[in-house]
């Protein structure tokens, strides 16, 4: 008989035919990214894969534990479950956040998430992930570890879990190193931490919250090396962005956190009235750019020193007369079109990064009051911040080679709802200058279509 232990980060087999493992292994081994660069592939050292199953330990992450029941029944094969992990008793009932009324897909969600003791919440922005994240909190009513990877999450985190459930919170990272029941922190402070210590650490945790955690399988060295040494029993993602099965980034994903157990789509928060209602006018422009050169010049003549188009920025965003948020990619961007709003006698905003907190901030917040009508940002503010205050949205980054995930997430900027007319007005550009911006802009329109956003292109001479 197959016996399959089950803990809280590793399954183990026992009397598992060898015929059956080699099968679970070349089943759960995907290629890395790249890997086709490394010298040990190229040297036939190694195959180009992480395998999620081990052969020399009979055992596999338990993430990825329905997949293996699914195929040991699709096999046939009679096993025997030893669950080692002890899930507590949870009266829903008793679930209630302060201030606000859970939404019914919410209470769905939690309720699950509860049932199973891990799982994933893709839903999108604007869906009241964090709300959903902090009932759970308060049902477990355990010691937490909620990871993210920005400052400016970490203290909006910190201030929105002791709002809804008025438990203590701690805060790890910019400068603090604070306890509490719930710890709010960001990843890269447990990077250069010794194994044998970041272990320690980690064990008094008995609820993991990966915030943003699709961010959790880009490398093996950050989040995901931190969530498979916690040996939390609960473990939980929240993610606003799709998820790709084939990607052994989101492997990472389901092998630390388990599968996707509850799904909210914007177009469903949109239907409900949740989301503003996103109408993206594609400005189709022109320049000099030589077919011919590669896309980091391309980008430089086509994105960023185009005059036309920096143009049809300035003049929509003063033509349409609402709060604006700008995205770009480069800071030499957004330092020119900060000078060109400056010209044109507009008050604008840049930051990009380095800035300090109290900096960025205070920026966010002139924005938020209204007294700050444009505020330029490179991708630090493509996910995660809360700003309300967006009314037209302007994708001057570009971009959209491979990424759905970036471009969901810039657009999820502007969706939080608005007062009177709930509608995000987004501007973007097709730009058709050279091969790879035209790609890019095709790009990002097949991925707004597939969001069902409304789209409306115009011809710009």
């Amino acid at each position: 008989m197959i016996t399959l232990r089950i803990n809280n980060i590793y399954s183990y087999f026992n009397g598992i035919d060898p015929i059956y493992e080699k099968e679970l292994d070349e089943l759960f081994a995907k290629y890395i990214e790249n890997y086709w660069h490394s010298t040990k592939f190229r040297k036939h050292l190694w195959d180009g894969k992480i395998h999620f199953y081990k052969l020399a330990w009979h055992s596999f992450p338990t993430g990825l534990l329905d997949r293996v029941q699914t195929y040991l029944k699709n096999r046939g094969l009679s096993f025997y479950v030893n669950d080692k992990r002890t899930f507590q008793q949870i009266d829903f009932k008793n679930i209630g956040l302060k201030e606000i009324e859970l939404r019914d897909y919410q209470k769905e969600a939690i309720e699950d998430a509860l049932t199973r003791g891990s799982g994933i919440l893709s839903h999108a922005m604007n869906a009241g992930k964090t709300e959903s994240a902090c009932a759970i909190i308060q049902a477990i009513n355990q010691k937490t570890l909620w990871l993210t990877n920005k400052k400016k999450l970490l203290h909006q985190t910190a201030e929105r879990i002791e709002l809804r459930t008025g438990i203590e919170v701690g805060k790890v990272g910019d400068g603090l190193k604070e306890d509490g029941q719930v710890v709010v922190a960001i990843v890269q402070n447990f990077l250069k931490m010794p194994d044998k210590e970041l272990k320690v650490y980690l064990k008094q945790f008995e609820v993991l919250i990966v915030d943003e955690c699709h961010h959790l399988g880009g490398s093996m060295k950050t989040f995901y090396r931190v969530a498979m040494r916690c040996p939390a029993r609960y473990r939980y993602g929240l993610s606003a962005t799709p998820l790709q099965d084939k990607q052994v980034k989101d492997w990472r994903l389901y092998a630390a956190l388990g599968e996707i157990i509850s799904v909210v789509s914007n177009k469903e928060l949109i239907d409900q009235e949740i989301s503003a209602k996103p109408t993206i006018r594609m400005f189709e422009v022109d320049s000099d750019v030589d077919e011919t050169l590669n896309y980091v010049d391309a980008y430089q003549f086509g994105i960023v020193n185009n005059y036309l188009r920096n143009g049809i920025i300035i003049d929509e965003t003063k033509k349409i007369k609402l709060s604006t948020l700008i995205l770009v990619r480069l800071k030499d961007h957004g330092r020119l079109l900060k000078k060109l709003f400056s010209k044109e006698g507009t008050e604008s905003e840049f930051i990009s990064g380095p800035e300090t907190t109290e900096f960025i901030d205070d920026a966010i917040n002139r924005f938020e009051a209204g007294t700050l009508k444009v505020l330029i940002s490179t991708n630090i503010l493509n996910e995660g911040v809360d700003i309300s205050a967006i009314r037209h949205l302007v994708i001057a980054a570009g971009g959209g080679g491979d990424s759905h995930i970036e471009v969901v997430q810039r657009i999820g900027r502007g969706l939080r709802r608005k007062d009177g007319a709930n509608e995000l007005t987004v501007t973007d550009f097709y730009d058709r200058s050279n091969k790879h911006l035209r790609k890019h802009s095709r790009n990002r329109i097949a991925d707004y279509e597939k969001e069902e956003f409304e789209v409306e292109v115009e011809r710009v001479e």
